[in-house]
């Protein structure tokens, strides 16, 4: 059934082959714990990017105001990971577009609509519970911040004031002391409230952290309680409206360490110390220091289960010798595209728990040696229940590629 488009929505542009060859089609998403994959395929005929939208409610062509903020992803791409903030049942809608940018707004059911059922919320229970402060230590508990004249406003109380804290900001939810990983830290504070002036358009989240703690190892993330769980943005200007000048808050300036005598006598020109030369006995005891070289992580390199490298293929066909033609093919040849179009493939088909486990995994290999890690992570945990030992050191790798150098 072909619904109409929701009233507000960007008409469609002028497009021949009907509305199928305007809408991407084959959506399909699966949820590992509070992640849900999307894949797709793109519209022959639209081929500019494509605008993702999510709710917790059916796309009907008759609300509106659920095809808001959608996630931008550049044609070609046909896959997605969202992260879900809550169980249940989440709809994802799909919209084409040309190379302008103008969409056409088909709402598709089982083309470029799709339902996926979030049961397993393990990392969503683990976020939103709210742990009771260590006993005898001096927590946060209660963080407050909101967008202010420009700026976001964070305020907190502490069980005693004139503790020393460290504020940090992110883009992304703080749920764990891992997610700091990917924070900003802001600056120390001793008082409460502060005012930030971030990037314009953008949702960030803030946690603040006793600096006693963070310096004994005993700092701990309690959202709702020290770190927020809703995001505060700053309103971006209108599309087309020129640049305003926005308040900004001048450096901190220490009157004790300005030459006093130069101030009288004048403006104040900065002296810079001048670079003194080694003495030779110095540079001699220097030469037998071997230069500091960083620690190189170890590159992994493709792997296989000898059963899919086996020869010859076994006969009959069937789901052993459609995984192993892969494997044997692009998959050892590292021509990772069309090992990854010929997996995705094969697993839109249902396969036997081992055949599909096996497929996960090369199928995360070619994320992982094309740098789209956070794919390979997902369907190297969803291969992980079938293969545990093979699968760990790539989770790891994943991870430690996801959180930067070490």
């Amino acid at each position: 059934m072909l619904l109409p488009p929701a009233a507000g929505f960007p008409q469609e542009p002028g497009a021949g082959g009907g509305p199928s060859r305007s809408a991407v089609s084959h959506l399909k998403g699966e949820a590992r714990n509070n992640l849900v994959r999307l894949a797709w395929i793109d519209s022959p005929a639209a081929k500019g990017p494509v605008y993702l939208y999510r709710s917790q409610t059916p796309f009907s062509g008759k609300n509106p105001g659920s095809l808001k903020n959608p996630v931008r992803i550049p044609y070609g791409v046909q896959s997605y990971i969202d992260e879900t903030d809550a169980p249940g049942i989440w709809y994802y809608l799909l919209i084409a577009s040309n190379e302008r940018g103008e969409r056409y707004p088909f709402y598709i059911p089982s083309h470029n609509m799709a339902s996926v059922t979030v049961r397993d919320a393990a990392l969503y229970r683990a976020s939103r519970q709210t742990p009771e402060p260590q006993a005898g230590a001096s927590k946060v508990h209660s963080i407050h911040a909101e967008a202010l004249e420009g700026g976001i406003s964070v305020s907190y109380q502490a069980e005693a004031g004139g503790l020393k804290t460290m504020l940090y900001r992110s883009i992304a939810p703080i749920r764990r002391m891992e997610d700091l990983l990917n924070a900003a830290a802001v600056r120390s504070l001793s008082g409460s409230p502060y005012r930030d002036y971030p990037i314009e358009g953008i949702p960030y989240y803030y946690a603040i952290l006793l600096e006693d703690d963070l310096y004994s190892g005993k700092a701990a993330v309690f959202p709702g309680v020290n770190a927020t769980v809703h995001p505060v943005e700053i309103a971006a200007p209108p599309p087309g409206s020129p640049p305003a000048v926005r308040a900004f808050p001048l450096p901190q300036l220490s009157v004790s360490a300005l030459d006093r005598e130069a101030l009288a006598a004048g403006p104040v020109s900065p002296a810079f110390p001048q670079a003194v030369p080694l003495s030779p006995q110095a540079l001699y005891l220097l030469q037998d220091v071997p230069p500091y070289q960083a620690p190189r992580r170890k590159r992994k390199t493709p792997r296989a289960f000898i059963r899919d490298l086996e020869s010859p293929l076994p006969l009959g066909g069937g789901e052993n010798y459609l995984l192993r033609s892969i494997v044997q093919g692009p998959f050892t040849g590292r021509n990772w595209k069309d090992a990854r179009e010929e997996l995705l493939r094969y697993l839109a088909l249902p396969r036997g728990g081992a055949a599909e486990g096996r497929a996960r995994y090369y199928l995360g290999q070619t994320y992982f040696f094309t740098g789209a890690f956070r794919e390979a992570l997902f369907e190297f945990l969803t291969a992980q229940e079938r293969y545990p030992e093979e699968l760990a050191d790539w989770v790891q790798a994943a991870l430690r590629e996801l959180t930067g150098p070490p």
